[in-house]
Formats: C-alpha cells, structure tokens, sequence
C-alpha cells in the first residue's frame, strides 16, 4: 500500500535509537573518564 512510507518510518525509527544509544555510551565514557 504505502511501502515506501513504511521502509522510510522503520529506517528512521532505527537511525533514531543507534543516535540515542550512542549519545549514551558516549555519556557514559565521559562519565567514567571523570
């Protein structure tokens, strides 16, 4: 029906959470760099 809406929702949904996960364990290396 609409295939290219959905690819483009479940790619930005991943993009989405890999940007979260790594802004976290960057955190977490400046925290342990402290």
């Amino acid at each position: 029906l609409q295939a290219p809406m959905l690819a483009f929702t479940i790619f930005a949904e991943m993009t989405r959470r890999r940007s979260l996960r790594t802004r976290w364990q960057l955190c977490s290396v400046n925290a342990n760099s402290y």
